[in-house]
């Protein structure tokens, strides 16, 4: 076979019939089926072939044509069958016990390339199907891991609303590209070690030499995967096939910097990862919209929709964090992307909730890419009328979501699992996020424009309240199927904790605020840099800057952890709010010390003489972090 491939590759014509039957004839055996003269034109070819045989003639067929796949996996492809593209394997090729060999990192064929005959074709895809075949795990501790991120690194990292590149983008990039491979081991390894260390059950049954061998596996996963990028870096013409490979792995490297506490090195390759992004899309850009990320743009590939939905969703929470990365959005012509490329008016009916998420996500980006452009520390006069127009369009769509989302309630309700039955009302709880977001990021810094949604704030708490509640019996599962461990879990995608510090920052009404706090303490994951425990630290310690001195009974609001509780009378909390010059802007947290428990609160506070105070705060961060 080799020997007949090297000769079709060197324009060998009469190679060409005999490869691409000897393929078929290999993918048939392989599944137990006779070759089949009908589908391909050719009589059945004996097992030992003759050197004078005569090469078989085409025969006509009276039985109808089958349609085969063109848009498939690969093996349908070289079975000429027409496949389901299930994912992220077929199910024609699993119902038949054979392994489904993708469908490209690249999405779909394009129409752009010269036509290639059907014979090179095959050529092509049998030389392509050897190679990848040889890459993936290559030892025991290999296969191991990898087992362990399909089976369980992949479910924590999608999380709630399931993610098309923790489920299919990464796998399928990892049987053809070995720095896509090597990261995901590295990350597999530091998920399953932190799981040991965080987990009492698989703690005690785990040896600290056990521990320390993922973590020297580890670093040196980590260590090829940046070795593997080196020559893509060094392309003077590196083209769109490259930067994909290289954003996939950034998206790793991102989340393997967050899962380990490095939170400044994970920043920095989500940064380094939106740059090159908004390089990938400059053939979508127009002249005025060049160097800014556009979701959903009606030509993009599939996999690049699959890359610039992972970084926009982790550029949002990084944004409502106080970690702001700069490449999605620049100082200029900010109204006209958003108005023109990024927000379109939802579906009559959403089809899933990924579209409606999808739909979300947009309006998010948008929220931060105004309140980017006109930040409203700076703001000492109404904005531009531009800006006011963009701010009124985003309303309009959120409201426009909203009533196609209830409209879709049902729908979208039927086609979810119990597991993920907690997306609708985490959904609705973010789209009442959004809504104060957008009314307030254009108006005079003066925060007590927010005590008017104190009742938008309190169905933020008392929803999450229910979440969790009903969190308790899909959790149980997942530990007992071994999904995830008791105490902890990480994912990629957001969950309850930035509604909630959001909630704990910007309401003043006591009682809600103390709720929304205890409520984060609770939450023991990780959400990609969102960290319950360390959002409820920071929570207290604004409140404590806030409240501190406020009222003559400091007991009925002592900000002691005792009293951060339902214990606290709610009738004593009544009625107390906070005076405008008490209250703190732009909460930052700088966890460049966090690996050694160690972090800086900065804020800002506008005396009663109207002088602005940059306060500063060192926070010695819980364990749990």
């Amino acid at each position: 076979l080799i020997l007949i491939q090297d000769a079709a590759l060197t324009n060998s014509t009469p190679a060409y019939p005999v490869l691409y039957r000897l393929g078929q004839l290999h993918t048939n055996l392989e599944g137990h089926e006779r070759p089949r003269a009908a589908n391909t034109g050719f009589a059945s070819l004996p097992c030992v072939m003759d050197k004078t045989m005569p090469i078989p003639l085409k025969k006509k067929c009276n039985s109808r044509k089958r349609t085969y796949s063109k848009a498939g996996c690969y093996t349908c492809k070289i079975r000429r069958l027409k496949c389901d593209q299930g994912r992220p394997g077929c199910r024609r090729c699993l119902s038949t016990g054979r392994v489904c060999d993708g469908y490209g990192v690249w999405g779909r064929e394009t129409a752009i390339s010269a036509p290639i005959p059907d014979t090179f074709q095959t050529t092509r895809t049998l030389h392509d199907l050897s190679t990848r075949l040889r890459l993936g795990p290559s030892n025991g501790l290999e296969r191991a891991c990898f087992d362990w991120f399909r089976h369980r690194a992949t479910v924590n990292l999608c999380g709630v609303f399931g993610s098309r590149f923790w489920d299919t983008l990464v796998l399928q990039a990892s049987l053809t590209a070995p720095a896509v491979l090597h990261a995901l081991l590295a990350l597999s390894s530091a998920h399953k070690a932190e799981i040991m260390g965080r987990s009492r059950q698989e703690r005690e049954g785990t040896s600290d030499e056990s521990r320390e061998q993922h973590e020297r596996f580890m670093l040196e996963q980590y260590n090829k995967a940046i070795a593997c990028l080196r020559p893509y870096f060094t392309k003077t013409d590196r083209d769109g096939e490259s930067a994909r490979v290289v954003l996939i792995t950034c998206m790793v490297f991102v989340c393997l910097e967050l899962l380990r506490g490095r939170y400044v090195e994970g920043q920095t390759h989500l940064q380094n990862g939106l740059n090159l992004l908004c390089q990938l899309q400059a053939e979508l850009h127009t002249p005025r919209t060049r160097g800014v990320l556009i979701l959903g743009h009606p030509q993009e590939s599939v996999s690049d929709s699959y890359l610039t939905e992972s970084f926009s969703r982790l550029y949002a929470q990084s944004s409502l964090f106080g970690q702001v990365p700069g490449a999605c959005c620049k100082p200029y012509a900010v109204s006209t992307i958003i108005s023109n490329s990024t927000i379109h008016a939802p579906h009559p009916l959403f089809s899933s909730m990924n579209q409606a998420r999808q739909h979300l996500d947009e309006l998010f980006n948008a929220i931060h890419c105004l309140t980017a452009r006109y930040p409203r520390k700076r703001i000492v006069r109404d904005a531009p009328k531009a800006l006011l127009d963009t701010q009124r369009h985003i309303q309009t769509c959120l409201r426009l979501w909203f009533q196609v989302y209830k409209v879709s309630r049902l729908n979208l309700i039927s086609q979810l699992n119990p597991r993920d039955t907690l997306s609708y009302p985490l959904l609705t709880v973010y789209h009442t996020m959004a809504v104060v977001m957008v009314k307030t990021c254009l108006t005079l810094p003066d925060e007590s424009i927010y005590d008017s949604f104190e009742g938008a704030f309190a169905s933020v708490v008392s929803a999450c309240e229910d979440i969790v509640r009903a969190a308790v019996q899909s959790i149980v599962a997942d530990t007992t199927a071994g999904y995830c461990s008791e105490g902890f879990s990480f994912t990629a995608d957001m969950g309850l904790i930035p509604p909630l510090y959001y909630s704990a920052l910007k309401c003043r009404a006591p009682a809600i605020r103390r709720r929304a706090i205890t409520l984060l303490e609770t939450v023991m994951d990780k959400e990609s840099i969102w960290n319950g425990p360390v959002a409820a630290q920071v929570a207290r310690e604004v409140v404590k800057i806030e409240e501190q001195g406020l009222w003559s009974d400091p007991s009925c609001v002592d900000i002691n952890r005792d009293s951060l509780s339902h214990d606290t009378n709610d009738a004593q909390l009544a009625g107390l709010s906070v005076p405008e010059w008490h209250r703190v802007h732009e909460v930052v947290l700088d966890l460049s010390d966090g690996l050694f428990g160690k972090a800086t609160l900065t804020c800002e506070r506008r005396g009663s003489n109207g002088e602005w105070e940059l306060l500063e705060k060192a926070i010695n961060l819980c364990r749990t972090s």
